[in-house]
């Protein structure tokens, strides 16, 4: 059968229109997939750089973490070398409770106790630092360029600064920033022999390496340095002291004072505890009755009684033991009523009317000891008095009115073999009556 090409027109018409179509959507598809390949690449560049990045941060975070370490476990070193000054200068260097003074350990330096009796580390330092390293503690005697001494105290990790199993020179330098200052390190100079730092010199007085690995100084330690130099240690008071000690204000010691050498106070000096002073200065007397100038009439000073000590004063010529009160005599004048005085001889004076007078005689040798309510045939005990010489005495008050045949009234006690008195109340005529009394006892001196 023939078909007219009219029939067919239609129909290669659509044909012409789906080619055209097609060919149009293969070159689009092509470029998507460049594209989509172009951003996974830039995607992957990116999570390496950020990666990258990332850890950086972390490292430099552990490096100055590390460096604190250090730092903390330095400050703690410093608090022993200040401590132990005069032990470390001294050529045989002993520090009690450390088996090389020169290198004190961690756990010697958490069981040594400051003055205040706390530890110079506390015990809860760790014993390992952000990079898993222990502090090794060393003290070097060095001569500086002026040819004078310094101590110079050095807490340093133990091995060259690592992290993930290879050194890295960028952290030590992080970290030292993060010391205030106060950080060394060894260098590749001179093959790790010497640490470097802001704080230390070079050249004349340079200081080694104390580490050691497999026998050699390595490159990369990180160090905490404190340098202690003569003339800073003698600008300030210490303990064991030998100098001569001049204080142009006032000195106050609460506790035990010793003092070696010359004390020489120009202002006021003010002593709560035992003061011991047996150096060339020392003015004061052993003995009550030691000489004294017309000078120092008035000062006050301790005398030596045994293994106690009583405090006495100058009257001129001689220290009188006077328990710290003014030395007088009785009748002489006096300006504040109630004050006491001492004299001499060592009697209590009392002011009153304006004058001394004898303690004892204006307040009496009575001392009360005990009180009681009693009638007719009450017992009642004598007290016990001390001393020798001490006497007892009982004196009756009335309390109630009583009924008599006469007008007498007599309160008695009388002494009886068991160390008691009887109570007797009784009119005129003998006859007991019903009333009762106020016992007082004493004790007469």
């Amino acid at each position: 059968m023939r078909v007219h090409s009219r029939a067919l027109a239609p129909v290669r018409r659509q044909l012409a229109v789906n080619t055209l179509a097609h060919a149009r959507h293969r070159p689009q598809q092509g470029y998507l997939l460049v594209e989509l390949a172009v951003t996974l690449m830039l995607v992957g560049l990116m999570a390496i750089y950020t990666r990258s990045v990332a850890l950086q941060e972390m490292d430099d975070g552990v490096a100055a973490a590390t460096g604190a370490y250090v730092l903390a476990g330095a400050a703690g070193l410093e608090t022993y070398m200040l401590a132990n000054t005069p032990a470390l200068v001294a050529a045989s260097a002993s520090v009690s409770g450390v088996a090389n003074a020169l290198r004190p350990t961690l756990a010697e330096l958490q069981a040594l106790n400051t003055l205040n009796n706390s530890p110079m580390l506390p015990q809860t330092f760790a014993p390992l630092s952000p990079t898993r390293q222990a502090l090794q503690f060393d003290i070097q005697r060095i001569t500086n360029a002026a040819g004078a001494t310094e101590l110079r105290a050095t807490a340093c990790l133990n091995a060259p600064l690592r992290w993930r199993g290879a050194y890295r020179d960028d952290l030590v330098t992080v970290a030292m920033q993060s010391m205030a200052g106060r950080g060394g390190r060894s260098v590749l100079d001179d093959n790790g022999a010497t640490i470097r730092g802001a704080l230390i010199a070079t050249g004349a007085g340079a200081l080694p390496n104390p580490v050691r690995v497999n026998g050699a100084a390595p490159v990369g330690i990180l160090c905490s340095v404190n340098v202690l130099s003569d003339a800073f240690y003698s600008s300030f008071a210490r303990q064991q002291d030998g100098r001569n000690l001049t204080f142009s204000g006032a000195v106050n010691a609460s506790g035990t004072l010793n003092a070696t050498g010359t004390l020489n106070a120009s202002g006021t000096f003010t002593a709560s505890g035992l003061v011991d002073a047996s150096g060339a200065t020392v003015v004061l007397p052993t003995t009550a009755g030691g000489s004294c100038t017309a000078a120092a009439a008035g000062a006050f000073a301790w005398l030596s009684s045994g293994t106690t000590f009583l405090p006495a004063r100058c009257n001129g010529s001689n220290w009188t033991a006077t328990g710290g009160l003014p030395v007088a005599t009785a009748g002489a004048s006096c300006a504040t009523v109630g004050a006491l005085a001492m004299s001499a001889s060592g009697t209590a004076l009392i002011c009153q009317g304006g004058v001394y007078a004898d303690f004892v005689s204006r307040m009496g040798a009575l001392v009360a000891m005990s009180s009681y309510f009693v009638s007719d045939g009450t017992l009642v005990d004598k007290p016990s008095c001390v001393g020798a010489g001490a006497q007892t005495a009982i004196y009756l008050f009335p309390l109630t009115d009583v009924q008599q045949s006469n007008s007498v009234v007599v309160r008695s006690a009388s002494t009886n073999v068991d160390n008691t008195w009887t109570v007797s109340i009784k009119d005129g005529d003998g006859i007991a009556l019903s009333g009762q009394a106020l016992a007082m006892t004493y004790c007469v001196y």
